[in-house]
């Protein structure tokens, strides 16, 4: 691999699960907590031998949210419509997004390559940023956030920007509109930088109604993040290998 094709340099290695994140990255606190009850159930993950499954697990369909109110990480409940609640969806849908085109691109037939192992293993680590992004939109202004519990910082928004920098040097970009469908790949990271706009301009209202500065974060990050998947799709087009 030639100098000026090295991969860049990685900020931190990825979780391998959502297991290890919440363990090592985000400690005990309620939004977390209850996020990791819903995905692993109790301490054991398993139900004790010969006991009823359902008394083990957290149960998924809990009525809370009939009445229309979802809570916040302060265990405060709003209405379902609040602007806070349409910012974590568009997170959840971004990150959700990413999981897609991570899917495209780790196919088996291009997983061995040495670029898309590592193409990979970015948008992993950008779907449990975007946990971590969930985690300070759902923090009431007036709420201090869990001891230990990570936040978005401009460390972040820097590492997407020296990821555009060094994926735009290997895509071909034309002063001229793009229409997404050239490759498999480059539709999946189309359709998920718009989903991050989308969820950017949520992030922006919430933003604009609390002024938190934890989530202009969020928001500048996210910024960043569209940009990053709009030069991973011109790449893609440019000659992925699922392109033909």
């Amino acid at each position: 691999m030639r100098g000026s094709d090295r991969l860049p340099r990685r900020s931190g290695a990825s979780p391998q699960n959502y297991e290890d994140f919440f363990a090592r990255r985000v400690p005990a606190g309620l939004f977390f907590s209850i996020l990791k009850a819903m995905w692993f159930g109790k301490e054991s993950g398993k139900s004790g031998a010969g006991g009823d499954p359902q008394e083990d697990l957290t149960p998924v369909t809990t009525r809370g949210g009939d009445d229309g109110r979802s809570g916040l990480l302060d265990g405060s409940r709003r209405f379902k419509d609040d602007p806070v609640f349409d910012a974590l969806g568009y997170v959840d849908e971004t990150q959700v997004a990413l999981g897609c085109c991570r899917a495209v691109a780790g196919a088996p037939e291009t997983a061995s390559d040495p670029l898309v192992k590592s193409l990979v293993g970015q948008i992993e680590q950008e779907q449990y940023k975007l946990l971590v992004a969930g985690g300070v939109m759902a923090c009431p202004v007036n709420v201090p956030f869990v001891a230990g519990q990570e936040i978005i910082t401009d460390a972040d928004v820097a590492r997407l920007e020296e990821r555009i920098t060094w994926w735009r040097q290997r895509a071909e970009l034309e002063p001229r509109f793009f229409v997404a469908g050239d490759s498999l790949l480059g539709a999946e990271c189309d359709r998920a930088r718009t989903v991050v706009r989308r969820a950017e301009r949520a992030v922006v209202r919430v933003v604009r109604a609390q002024g938190r500065e934890e989530q202009k974060a969020v928001s500048r990050y996210l910024n960043r993040l569209s940009d990053w998947f709009f030069i991973l799709a011109r790449w893609a087009d440019k000659g992925f290998p699922l392109a033909d």
